[in-house]
């Protein structure tokens, strides 16, 4: 997604919405029916949530929300099995809300860190996506 969105981070991370430069937005990836005591399509399909990418501004990264995102990537990683969610809203060009989605991650990466240190692009692995309106 570009422009015209927000993702809110609860305030215990210390990460502003603003900071956030692009994200992809959630889609859902679904297996087909398979086979199921020698029937096909008794058996429910498959769910599974596509990684989420979030790029964070370079230049809007000051230190304390540099030592923030560090910080938040150490705690929420996929080794530790930590959880957390966050919001995307998406916005028309008059600032009006069209949708809001809930998005609860079970593991983050960091995919890159600029030379300087200061921009992240990460990856999120959804487990639930839930689309408020």
């Amino acid at each position: 997604m570009k422009n015209r969105y927000l993702v809110e981070f609860n305030s215990e991370y210390g990460l502003q919405p603003w900071i956030v430069d692009t994200i992809s937005k959630p889609k859902l990836n679904v297996t087909p029916n398979i086979a199921y005591e020698n029937r096909i399509g008794d058996c429910p399909n498959k769910f599974v949530w596509n990684d989420i990418e979030l790029t964070f501004i370079a230049c809007a990264l000051g230190d304390t929300t540099r030592e923030n995102l560090i910080e938040f990537f150490k705690t929420y990683n996929h080794s530790l099995g930590h959880t957390f969610s966050f919001k995307l809203i998406t916005i028309d060009p008059a600032g009006i809300e069209i949708s809001k989605w809930i998005i609860e991650v079970q593991y983050t990466e960091i995919i890159s860190l600029n030379d300087n240190g200061e921009g992240f692009v990460a990856r999120f692995q959804p487990f639930r996506c839930i689309c408020i309106f």
